[in-house]
């Protein structure tokens, strides 16, 4: 059976617009409409681009679809309709479709990849068919037992959101900004007012909110969700253009620190609840790579997994998931990387396309190795293209992380953003519990941050943030990427600011000669500037 799971929508609060194919339970192919269009988060769309994508990377027909699979279980039966016009108008036929919860969606993103027998799962997000998080008991038996259902505005992503925004920033696309600001601060702010969990509820005074009344989308992001209430209680005014001050690193601080307060009293409720031992993550909240170390080194947990799409993109995966009645026995993928690849001989057209003077190496892996110990920035692409929102080797831009300044040399020279943003790395697998204080044994989606050892501290001082953390990924102990002596890398997405990640070879091209990157890999070619 032929699945194509998609996300997306008619209207402008949908966003991370994505398409799925599964056969059989088999993942054939995943690819986000950004990669496509280039348009970051692609909001408002169904996914045109990516479903001919997908398609095309399978080998199949549309006519070949037998179920599309789609979130907006509550939305009614128009939006049936809707669909169902779409795809006569751009297809000329129809398949079954079928609807499933926006939550449930994200739940089995997560749980049946990650090959646990059972699992407490929690999903938390703004809002997704009217609700803001779900609980799950999952198991191979008996799949997704819902146990709670949480409504915004009560609402995890809605308090974040609210604080991004007090901070100078958008709301729905820069609260990684403002996890990155929460280091530069200290937790001076009780925020219990405004966010708790008691007695197995989930509490956000609403008497500090904009009304957002049940049924009605989520505000745009031009909208404030807090009022004048909140602005009296905090005692400071918003930040403005993006400019925080020490006030509003303190109020990103305390945001964090409640969230992760709060989310942790919820997981020990439902933990306690269930008898549970292992955690599934996934929705928007579980892009915070600080919660989620959390999470994983709580002393009840004893795994922790959130997948490589937990953003909305991750709503296709579950959407397939779900109509192809795939079961954790018969999963067979937990790959992120399912777009598409180029051959050398694509990349050399496309070289010689735009003039370009190249060499071709054997190995590219130890040309990368050579480069990085030469304090060479290089955009690296190869193989087939990930999935999800962190570029995790195939479409990366890597650095040496004892190159003095290296921060601040790739936030401005490279990435134009914002100076306070740190950089993830990438190491073995085995290195992990050596280097960092953490009982995780992998973190291959670089989705978790860590604390690093003390007597580590030095090694790692270019690339750990203020409060001496630092996001990771996790490789096989032999992977290529970290050939020779070089024990760990800045993997960073090889993109601009604001830009979605490179998908194609003239992209990473652009990209290279637009950025002040030294050296481009693309498969088996060596681009250098003169």
């Amino acid at each position: 059976m032929l699945v194509l799971g998609i996300n997306g929508g008619f209207g402008g609060g949908h966003q991370d617009v994505s398409a799925v194919l599964l056969e059989n339970g088999e993942l054939l192919a995943a690819v986000e409409e950004e990669r496509l269009n280039r348009i970051k988060h692609s909001k408002g769309q169904i996914p045109y681009y990516s479903i001919l994508e997908v398609l095309s990377l399978a080998n199949k027909s549309f006519t070949d679809i037998d179920i599309v699979a789609f979130h907006g279980k509550t939305w009614g039966n128009q939006i049936k309709v809707d669909l169902e016009n779409y795809f006569k108008s751009h297809f000329n036929y129809v398949p079954k479709i079928e609807l499933h919860h926006h939550h449930k969606c994200h739940a089995a993103s997560a749980f049946f990849p990650s090959n646990f027998n059972e699992s407490l799962v929690i999903t938390a997000d703004n809002s997704g068919d009217g609700d803001s998080l779900h609980v799950y008991k999952a198991s191979k038996q008996n799949g997704l037992d819902l146990l709670k259902s949480y409504k915004r505005p009560q609402s995890l992503g809605v308090f974040y959101s609210l604080i991004t925004q007090y901070c100078g920033f958008q709301k729905d696309r820069d609260e990684f900004k403002l996890m990155a600001l929460a280091a530069l601060g200290k937790p001076s702010i009780d925020l219990s007012f405004l966010l708790d969990f008691e007695n197995g509820e989930l509490i956000l005074d609403e008497n500090y909110l904009t009304k957002i009344p049940f049924g009605t989308p989520s505000p745009t992001e031009q909208k404030m969700l807090f009022n004048d209430l909140f602005i009296e209680k905090v005692g400071f005014k918003k930040a403005l253009h993006g400019n925080p001050d020490f006030q509003h690193f303190n109020l990103a601080a305390s945001c964090q620190k409640q969230l992760e307060n709060v989310l942790i009293k919820l997981v020990s409720y439902w933990l306690e609840k269930t008898g549970q031992k292992n955690i599934c993550f996934a929705g928007g909240v579980a892009l915070n790579g600080k919660v989620n170390g959390g999470l994983a080194n709580m002393e009840k947990v004893n795994n922790f997994y959130t997948n490589w799409c937990s953003n909305d993109s991750g709503i296709s995966l579950g959407a397939a998931i779900l109509s192809s009645k795939s079961s954790a026995q018969n999963w067979t993928s937990s790959n992120a990387f399912s777009g598409r690849s180029f051959s050398n001989e694509d990349v050399e057209k496309q070289l010689l396309e735009v003039g370009l003077h190249f060499t071709k190496t054997e190995n590219p892996f130890l040309e990368l190795q050579n480069l990085i110990q030469q304090n060479k920035i290089v955009g690296f692409f190869n193989g087939k293209s990930e999935f999800g929102p962190r570029s995790l080797g195939n479409r990366s831009i890597f650095a040496n992380p004892f190159q003095p300044n290296i921060q601040s040399i790739l936030n401005k020279k490279i990435k134009s953003r914002d100076s306070f943003r740190p950089f993830g790395i990438i190491l073995r697998q085995k290195d992990l519990p050596i280097y960092f204080e953490t009982k995780v044994e992998y973190s291959p989606f670089m989705n978790c941050v860590f604390k690093i050892k003390p007597e580590f501290k030095n090694q790692f001082i270019e690339v750990l943030h203020k409060d001496e953390t630092c996001r990771v990924q996790t490789v096989s102990n032999d992977s290529p990427l970290l050939a020779g002596q070089q024990k760990f890398m800045i993997n960073t997405s090889f993109n601009h600011n604001k830009e979605p990640i490179v998908y194609q070879p003239n992209e990473a091209i652009r990209t290279f000669f637009g950025s002040g990157l030294d050296v481009l890999i693309l498969e088996n070619y060596l681009v250098k500037k003169n």
